[in-house]
């Protein structure tokens, strides 16, 4: 037997391509044969670890076929034609109506990935799904076979670095591409406010990479300027190496999530893990992710926002009792529980 992963673009530093790397510790821990392909590579992975999905040959029927989907690719068609057992690792799919007006190319590919989802359904043998909230999506799209829901599997090394660290910092942070549906500009709006009514010295930082949406970066600049917020007080750090986002997240105050559309949200198990109180917009899979760990909004109006956010920044005690709730949620998703639970749902927990 051998486990093949599958997926269009392994990068580090990117979710999923984490999570496939991770997990192939995982399987060659367990002593079990197994690879990944993709259709893009990026730089400074090894070859031994992957290879281009051209280079997959001829499958068994006792193979598995893990194929992570977070977007359409050539691997949809690929997987219908192979032999072997095929898992369908879902990281859901960005909407189509929150990138059409930025991204018209990235909109459309979004929703033909769509259609390649519901086309797999006779192939796939059954789905873990990252999320709850993942797990509906397919359920809606008409998946019947047996899913079952098990969280991203992360690096525990990273893990063990950020929970050492103990943030004393004021900033305000999101961690997220700049893309429509992480809605900066409700970070913004309610940072306005905080900034005017509570703390004139307060910074935003969003940190993030803009690729493919350099139109809502800009237009998120100039909303900074329309709102007349001091200039340097919102700050876009675009990519950053993981040593200095380790460096924002120690000086944050507080993380400050208003996305609409996530399959997951791993910043916010970031931000806990560094003991960063979590304030966060209950959508999607955000709630779910959050647990009883942050404070979790109901809407989004700025003026809760900004009077929730000094709070948690500013009165000492009410801060390290969201600190504290935030470490106990982590322990839903400490990485060797994860892992065991994953080779579970595969069958292969007496691989270990």
């Amino acid at each position: 037997m051998r486990i093949i992963q599958l997926l269009r673009t392994l990068n580090r530093g990117d979710g999923v391509g984490n999570e496939a790397i991770e997990l192939s510790k995982l399987f060659t821990r367990a002593g079990i044969d197994n690879h990944i392909y993709a259709c893009v590579i990026g730089e400074g992975i090894d070859k031994s670890l992957c290879s281009p999905v051209s280079k997959l040959g001829e499958t068994k029927d006792s193979d598995i076929l893990l194929y992570h989907f977070s977007i359409g690719s050539s691997i949809s068609e690929l997987v219908k034609k192979k032999k072997g057992r095929l898992i369908l690792r879902y990281h859901n799919v960005t909407p189509y109506h929150f990138l059409k007006n930025y991204n018209p190319y990235l909109a459309l590919r979004c929703m033909r990935a769509m259609e390649e989802l519901k086309d797999l359904i006779p192939y796939t043998h059954s789905a873990v799904a990252v999320s709850e909230f993942n797990k509906k999506g397919l359920m809606n799209m008409g998946y019947t076979c047996d899913i079952r829901v098990c969280p991203i599997l992360l690096d525990p090394d990273v893990f063990k670095k950020k929970s050492e660290s103990n943030p004393r910092g004021k900033d305000i942070l999101f961690v997220g591409r700049i893309v429509p549906n992480k809605k900066q500009e409700d970070i913004i709006k309610a940072f306005y406010v905080y900034n005017r009514d509570y703390d004139p010295d307060s910074k935003l930082i969003l940190c993030g990479n803009n690729a493919g949406f350099e139109k809502y970066d800009r237009d998120l600049k100039d909303y900074v300027k329309k709102l007349g917020i001091k200039e340097g007080k919102v700050i876009f750090t675009g990519k950053v190496s993981e040593e200095k986002l380790v460096s924002f997240y120690e000086n944050a105050g507080a993380f400050l999530c208003m996305s609409e559309h996530e399959g997951f949200c791993i910043p916010l198990i970031e931000a806990m893990h560094m003991g960063i109180p979590v304030v966060a917009y209950d959508s999607a899979a955000v709630g779910e992710t959050l647990g009883m760990g942050g404070i979790a909004l109901r809407d989004k109006d700025p003026h809760k926002c900004a009077a929730i956010l000094n709070e948690v920044i500013n009165n000492t005690s009410f801060r390290e009792k969201v600190v504290i709730c935030g470490k106990e949620n982590l322990k839903r998703f400490e990485p060797t529980l994860v892992a065991d639970n994953f080779l579970d749902i595969l069958g292969l927990k007496e691989s270990l």
